[in-house]
């Protein structure tokens, strides 16, 4: 090893190093966050030596590594930057299909947030900028360099994170300490981030979601259901040591070991009060506390201060609708690692007011949503909590818009229910959703006239335009209630989803006034009005309360027979500790508030640093345990082993397509969606009726036969990196199923009946199918025939989507038939 190869791999290593922690500091530091140092710099150092070794592999790969390397790192670190900005948390890999469709659905969050970024992603760009420069001017290697000097280099590089993970438990072991952040099984994204670091946290968050946890482990601690004399809401059948029998799984062995420690929450003076009553459930979309005001919002307003008064209610959540509405439904915390619903949907859900409702008091519950029923598959995973449910594009008889009005879908749906007592409805509303300005939100345009008095900036009185739409839809829901005679038997309740997190923080403190200076939490004080016209005087609770204490509560109250211990959330009117967990694992207490970020704990009287030490672990429990029940389906597993129920019941899966539905092809989409063959995404529409493009056909093709690319390269000069279809046409191309010949391939050109004839026959033959060819004319021939009669406007020999999905799907059926 040479000195100037040391030089050389040195000035490689100084520039990886001063690059990512410029970015860690950059991203890290956004929004007025912190970066713990130490953790931070070992883990970066290590990943320099990395980094510097990759660039520096023998030959000329070496430099090749280096040129993509560099802009992948960028790219991550500028992603997380800018979806930092709009959501307050970094985006984990689990949520790229669906939570990533948040931001592609509104492009314009997106393109401000990057605006609001640029600054920092120019200075973020520097050493990407200095990495090329450098290497022009022959000052890196572009080739590789000697063996040795690449060990040498990694070896000491490597040095640095070792002696890191062997001091990090001097740092102390603890819930919220980095040793906690490395070794958690349930950690999210951003504890980890704050913790260990960006990249660090990227790192075990792509191993969580791609390799999954090593397994539930949770430990019997404080137990949060314990207080109060008289019955408990317990299942009598639920024998945890029999469930302990019956299962060799230690994550099933390790929740019955923690569910059997717990007590569960007493019964109380308020358990079955609202007995036979009707129940509405409101998740409205951002909606904020602060907004509430005897004459501008006068129904909201009664709502708050009848009923049920819940004085110190926090929303768990910043962002992502998704998780905000998991926790309401299930009564627990989300696996904040992954899209929990979506897991959700194939599990039993015997807690959730749906399905209660059918089964204790044989109601019918009603859902509705007025945007896309497919965006987060509500369509199949709100089916499964029990309710006939209704979007756009899913029986609700309203047009898309940006966004919908809440008054709207109340006046076209309460009508569904209000005459058949008892009743269920849940809504999840969509008026309150960013952007807030008057030239890009319907809803705040509509109703701009009703704030011109408001002091302020756009986007201020841009937001209170917009909520005015919720507060209409609640005026109106009321009066029909009153109207009808159900108010006295009928409880409404209303929660937001998570903050407003598209409105500028200046602009959420102006709205939120003093609370900003009272309370170090003021971004997640929220509200759970619980308004019944059914009680003479309002029913005041002090008790520090979340989002998933909502479920059971209302079950609770409504006399539903359940397991409290088998729930994170709990009965905020029981005789139990009370907290308001958050989703960062800070939480409130009527002892003491703990901000996870700093580490801070604030007492409300006499401290006790050996309870707070147990109240922090119980929270970390928390996490623990909903990440657990839903990820081994414990519900499933515990009723059907106990006899207490089937486990679920049947129920129709729709295809994520909500304009599939009666149409002569519904059929093979479904099917080619169950093969992976469709994505089903998030737009809610397949556009069956419109041509099929060449490349839309292949991938249906390819996928649906399970192709993969390897290391092949298709010879298309028009088949560019990154799209979508890159991989399913390369694969097609390598099995043999494309002509091998050409050099172009014309990706968006309409397909004819011809190619696909030909590109099915090629399949069939492939795959062994005898009369290959007459199974792929036939198919196609069908297709157009179908076509034909439905009176397709399409050009003559043009397949349209449908019809190609039709064919595609009669060959792969004739596949799926042949012997394995």
């Amino acid at each position: 090893m040479t000195r100037e190869q040391v030089k050389e791999m040195g000035a490689y290593y100084l520039l990886w190093a001063s690059a990512l922690l410029l970015w860690e500091t950059a991203v890290g530091t956004a929004g007025g966050g912190t970066v713990r140092f130490w953790p931070t710099a070992g883990f970066c150092l290590g990943a320099a030596a990395l980094g510097t070794a990759a660039c520096g592999l023998p030959g000329r790969v070496g430099g090749k590594v280096g040129a993509v390397l560099f802009p992948l790192a960028y790219a991550f670190y500028g992603t997380q930057l800018v979806y930092h900005d709009i959501f307050g948390s970094y985006l984990s890999l689990a949520y790229t299909a669906m939570g990533g469709e948040a931001v592609t659905a509104f492009w314009g969050i997106a393109a401000a947030a990057i605006g609001r970024c640029l600054p920092r992603l120019l200075v973020m760009a520097m050493p990407m900028a200095a990495f090329y420069i450098l290497r022009r001017l022959k000052w890196l290697p572009v080739a590789g360099r000697a063996v040795d000097a690449q060990l040498a280099l990694l070896a000491a590089g490597l040095a640095a994170p070792v002696v890191l993970v062997l001091t990090m438990p001097l740092m102390g072991t603890g819930a919220g300490t980095p040793a906690a952040a490395l070794s958690s099984t349930s950690a999210t994204i951003d504890r980890r981030a704050e913790q260990l670091g960006l990249l660090t946290a990227g790192t075990l968050d792509a191993k969580q979601t791609l390799v999954g946890s090593s397994g539930v482990r949770v430990s019997a601690g404080l137990d949060l259901t314990a207080g109060g004399r008289g019955p408990k809401n317990v299942l009598d059948g639920m024998d945890f040591d029999a469930l302990d029998q019956a299962t060799q799984d230690e994550s099933l062995r390790s929740l019955n070991q923690y569910f059997a420690s717990l007590q569960g929450t007493a019964k109380n003076s308020y358990t079955g009060l609202f007995q036979d009553y009707n129940l509405i459930v409101v998740c409205a979309e951002a909606f904020s506390p602060y907004l509430i005001d005897p004459e501008r919002t006068p129904a909201l307003y009664r709502m708050a201060n009848e009923g049920i008064v819940f004085r110190n209610f926090y929303n768990s959540f910043p962002n992502l609708t998704t998780n905000g509405e998991y926790s309401l439904c299930m009564g627990l915390m989300p696996d904040l690692s992954r899209m929990s619903f979506a897991v959700s949907e194939e599990n039993y859900l015997p807690f959730c007011l749906g399905n209660l409702f059918s089964a204790q008091a044989g109601v019918e519950a009603k859902a509705y949503h007025n945007n896309i029923g497919t965006f987060y598959d509500r369509v199949n995973t709100h089916a499964n909590m029990g309710y006939d449910f209704s979007a756009i594009n899913c029986g609700l008889d309203m047009e898309p818009g940006n966004p919908t009005s809440d008054l709207e879908m109340m006046e076209k749906t309460v009508d569904d229910y209000i005459a058949e007592e008892p009743f269920h409805a849940y809504y999840m509303t969509y008026s309150g959703h960013a952007d807030y300005t008057f030239a890009d939100n319907d809803i705040s345009a509509q109703n701009e006239d009703l704030v011109a008095d408001i002091q302020g900036s756009e986007e201020l009185r841009a937001y209170w335009a917009c909520q005015l739409e919720l507060e209409k839809a609640m005026e109106y829901l009321l009066e029909r209630l009153e109207e009808a005679g159900v108010a006295q038997r009928t409880v409404v309740v209303l929660t937001a989803d998570h903050f407003p997190y598209g409105l500028p923080e200046e602009d959420y403190e102006t709205l939120a006034g003093d609370a900003v200076e009272e309370d170090p939490f003021w971004q997640y004080r929220s509200s759970f009005l619980c308004w019944t016209g059914g009680l003479e005087e309002p029913i005041v609770v002090e008790d520090y309360c979340c989002t998933q204490d909502i479920l059971p509560t209302l079950l609770n109250l409504f006399g539903f027979d359940y397991d409290s211990r088998l729930l994170t959330g709990r009965d905020v009117l029981a005789d139990c500790t009370h907290v308001a967990l958050l989703k960062d694992g800070s939480f409130l207490t009527d002892r003491l508030s703990y901000d996870a970020d700093s580490g801070e704990i604030t007492w409300r009287g006499e401290g006790d640093p050996a309870y707070a030490q147990e109240l922090i672990e119980a929270m970390e429990n928390q996490f623990t345990v909903a990440a657990g029940i839903l990820s081994t389906d414990y519900y499933g597993y515990a009723f059907s082993t106990l006899g207490l129920s089937d486990g679920r019941t049947e129920r129709e899966h729709h295809a994520s397509y909500a304009d599939i539905e009666g149409t002569w092809y519904e059929d093979a989409v479904e099917y080619l969606t169950s093969l992976g063959a469709l994505s089903g995404g998030g737009t809610g529409d397949f556009l069956g009726d419109a041509a099929a493009s060449r490349s839309a056909v292949v991938a249906m093709l390819s996928r649906g036969l399970g192709l993969e690319a390897g290391e092949a390269q298709a010879p298309y000069t028009d088949l560019e990196e990154g799209l979508w279809y890159r991989e399913p046409v390369t694969a097609a191309w390598a099995a043999g199923l494309l002509p091998q010949e050409e050099t172009s391939f014309r990706p968006d050109d309409p397909i004819t009946a011809e190619e696909t004839e030909q590109l099915l026959a090629a399949a069939a033959q492939a795959q062994g199918l005898e009369h290959g060819a007459a199974l792929a004319g036939e198919a196609v021939t069908r297709a157009l025939e179908r076509q034909a009669a439905e009176g397709s406007a399409l050009e003559d020999g043009i397949l349209s989507r449908g019809g190609a999905a039709f064919a595609v799907a009669a060959l792969l059926e004739e596949v799926e038939q042949l012997p394995s």
